[in-house]
């Protein structure tokens, strides 16, 4: 079984219902006010705030230039940086050894 799992934002919720019913997904929500049921991406969330927005030297011209500029830093983060939570690997190498086994 496939599932996702969101917070109970409304944002495209209909939308988003239909998606997962077309990719036969199973969609599941977190409990109201349990941010630590969704660890992971509140943790992605706070990385962002630390190490990319907070730094910004400059505000960009338009929304999609910052998702740019976000999308730079993630693949970055994922592909470059080591982190000492994985053994001074970066994430990428992480993947690629699980992929393996």
């Amino acid at each position: 079984m496939k599932y996702i799992q969101t917070d109970n934002g409304l944002e495209y919720q209909r939308t988003f219902e239909q998606t997962c019913q077309k990719h036969n997904l199973t969609h599941y929500l977190i409990h109201k006010n349990s941010p630590n049921e969704n660890a992971v991406i509140e943790k992605s969330f706070r990385t962002d705030q630390d190490e990319f927005y907070y730094w910004l030297e400059e505000a960009p011209e338009h929304m999609g230039e910052l998702n740019q500029w976000l999308q730079e830093f993630i693949n970055k983060y994922n592909t470059w940086r080591p982190h000492q939570a994985l053994d001074y690997k970066t994430s990428l190498e992480v993947v690629k050894t699980v992929q393996m086994s």
